[in-house]
């Protein structure tokens, strides 16, 4: 029987509202009706966070914040922080940073997925309350706000208490450990309530949460019941609550999908998909894997059925951001492109710098959108005008193969992109409504390469080895070098203590052995990985730009180095344009660098006569090291 889970969503409730309170930027009283709105002062600005009490007063978002004024005449309106002419919401993105991470320090498994949005996989912490038992059970303030659904708000308090008893804690047998989903999820809505608490008493921010056995169920139940309460959702209650998820508010049939069956079917909520069959859906959405793939996940979705796991991650998976472009202000020229992507990438580099210094994660792939028009769209009862619409917008994307070098470097490839689409697509007439450009697939920063290797096998404690952006510009500590350079400072046990991936353990255990008579030894760089190699330079090339880089890529280019980020290619024969698979700068003259010889591989083509390898000075004390190893 697979392992049951818990899965809490938690949202925090009217957010930067909550934030704006907390800093007092402008003066608020805690129950004072308040409002967001972005920094163009146009009509009151247009509202983009709501207090409670504005809401309950019939203000909306998207209003401008004159017409809610009228509405609601002691609303309070606050604008937004601006930077590089654009809303800055650093201040809320770094008041969710501290809940996410102080629900994560609980033992939460923590999925952030917005500024005031996460999952949390609350499965241990559940299962520890039920060894608990009775010794932890909860008394009825602790669970103040908290709804069942099914069972009558009267009842809550009873049917959560319900795992303390031994007689139902269980299914199956007597000697089962494995406790039902009921008690399972009673457990888990304490776990809820006291995480919330905490973030409460800590913070001073409330948030609502709901707890369900997978992703989908828990979202839906978390905006249920607001502010500062939570929703449980029993495995009885499944079929109800699909009931009132209207289908454009199922995620994933948000936009024309949603519409379409909804028009066609004559379909409004979620249930009502149940009535197709596999064979129906596939009818309805043909071809391909990826409609397959859709097909299969709609078919569960209608069910309440959600197989995703909670994966722990306190960032966003994507770094972006847009601005919004109407009547005159609309963008009619490249170099206006230009200036507001470059706008646009100063911020998302910034934040990018954070997510590497705080998490050592990066982007893999870029999208630039670029909406012309306006359209008319309503979701959850508000219609609002939006930029783009079907056939008015489009999106370019890039793959970010190495750590971007500056914001500049972004905003040239982002440019490159969209001017592609404007010219050829749009022939140079345009009139831009919108422009947004987002980082997504964010994966892992290797931390381990070469030189570090060495400098922690070699010098022990020692943390301040010079890495190759200091061989160039500083002499070494000779003491520290002396270490390296001993023959005996790397055994065996220091080697398999290391965490190392397979592949670069065994080049670095080759690169140690003494090389065969007659037979130059090759240095510690990538000239001694065989071409098929799968390890790729750009997980080792993290050093700022120094004159004696070692890493080699492609061997089949002709020699060159890049001298923006260390990037060396010492291959052979070819003159194909390329580009640093770090920092993504393209070869040309002004990037060639004299390279030292290197052993030749068995079977090599002869370099070309253009091609002369040269010595770039005296050994580094890498080289040293190495040669004395040989000897």
């Amino acid at each position: 029987m697979p392992r049951i889970r818990v899965i809490c969503h938690i949202d925090l409730d009217a957010f930067y509202v909550q934030v704006e309170r907390a800093l007092q930027r402008v003066p608020l009283g805690p129950t004072e009706p308040c409002a967001v709105v972005q920094y163009n002062a146009f009509a009151g600005g247009g509202i983009i966070a709501l207090s409670y009490e504005a809401k309950r007063a019939g203000v909306k978002r998207n209003m401008r914040g004159d017409e809610a004024r009228r509405i609601c005449p002691g609303l309070k309106l606050v604008t937004v922080p601006v930077a590089n002419e654009k809303a800055d919401l650093t201040i809320y993105r770094d008041a969710g940073t501290q809940v996410f991470e102080l629900l994560d320090k609980q033992g939460a498994v923590c999925e952030r997925t917005s500024i005031d949005e996460a999952y949390i996989d609350i499965s241990t912490l559940a299962r520890e309350v039920l060894k608990r038992g009775a010794a932890d059970a909860p008394s009825e303030d602790d669970l103040q706000g908290c709804h069942v659904l099914g069972i009558s708000d009267e009842a809550v308090v009873s049917w959560v208490s319900s795992y303390a008893d031994p007689a139902i804690a269980t299914t199956g047998d007597a000697a089962s450990t494995q406790p039902s989903i009921d008690t399972l999820l009673a457990a888990g809505a304490v776990v809820a309530t006291r995480l919330r608490r905490l973030v409460k008493d800590t913070t001073g921010y409330t948030m609502s949460a709901g707890v369900a056995v997978n992703k989908l169920l828990a979202k839906h139940a978390s905006g249920m019941h607001k502010p500062y309460q939570q929703t449980v959702v029993r495995p009885g209650a499944v079929d109800d609550l699909m009931r009132t998820v209207k289908i454009t508010e199922l995620n994933g049939l948000g936009g024309k999908k949603g519409e379409d069956l909804k028009r066609t079917h004559q379909l409004e909520f979620v249930a009502d998909l149940q009535r197709f069959s596999r064979e129906q859906l596939a009818r309805e959405f043909p071809s391909g894997n990826s409609q397959s793939s859709f097909v299969s996940w709609l078919y569960d979705a209608c069910r309440g059925v959600c197989h995703k796991p909670v994966e722990r991650r306190l960032f966003m998976d994507s770094v972006g951001n847009s601005k919004t472009f109407r009547g005159p202000d609309m963008l009619r020229t490249f170099s206006a492109v230009e200036k507001y992507i470059g706008l646009l990438s100063i911020e998302i580099f910034e934040r990018l710098q954070v997510y590497k210094t705080r998490y050592s994660v990066r982007p893999t792939l870029a999208t630039v959108g670029l909406y012309q028009s306006t359209t008319q769209v309503t979701r959850k009862g508000t219609s609002f005008t939006v930029s783009g619409g079907e056939g008015h917008s489009a999106s370019r994307s890039f793959q970010l193969s190495g750590e971007l070098a500056s914001a500049t470097d972004l905003a040239k490839r982002a440019t490159s992109a969209a001017k592609l689409y404007l010219e050829k697509d749009c022939q140079g007439n345009f009139a831009l409504t919108a422009l947004g450009l987002i980082t997504t697939k964010m994966v892992e920063i290797p931390k381990v390469n070469i030189m570090t290797f060495f400098g922690a096998a070699a010098a022990g404690p020692v943390k301040t080895l010079p890495t190759q952006s200091t061989i160039a510009s500083a002499e070494p500590d000779k003491a520290q070098w002396k270490a390296l350079a001993n023959p005996a400072a790397i055994d065996r046990a220091e080697l398999d203590a290391v965490d190392l991936p397979p592949g670069l353990r065994q080049e670095i255990e080759r690169t140690l052995k003494k090389a065969p008579a007659g037979k130059s030894q090759p240095r510690l760089s990538f000239e001694a990985l065989p071409p098929s190699t799968s390890l790729s330079a750009d997980k080792f090339c993290d050093a700022p730009a120094a004159s004696d880089a070692q890493v080699t890529a492609d061997t089949d280019a002709s020699g060159w180095a890049c001298s923006t980020c260390t990037f060396r290619n010492e291959g052979e024969g070819s003159d194909e344009w390329l580009q640093c698979s770090i920092c993504q700068t393209e070869r040309s003259d002004r990037y060639r660098q004299p390279v030292k010889d290197v052993p030749r591989k068995r079977g090599a083509r002869k370099e070309s006569a253009s091609v002369k390898r040269k010595a770039t000075g005296p050994a580094t004390p890498l080289d040293a090291f190495l040669t004395k190893r040989a000897k």
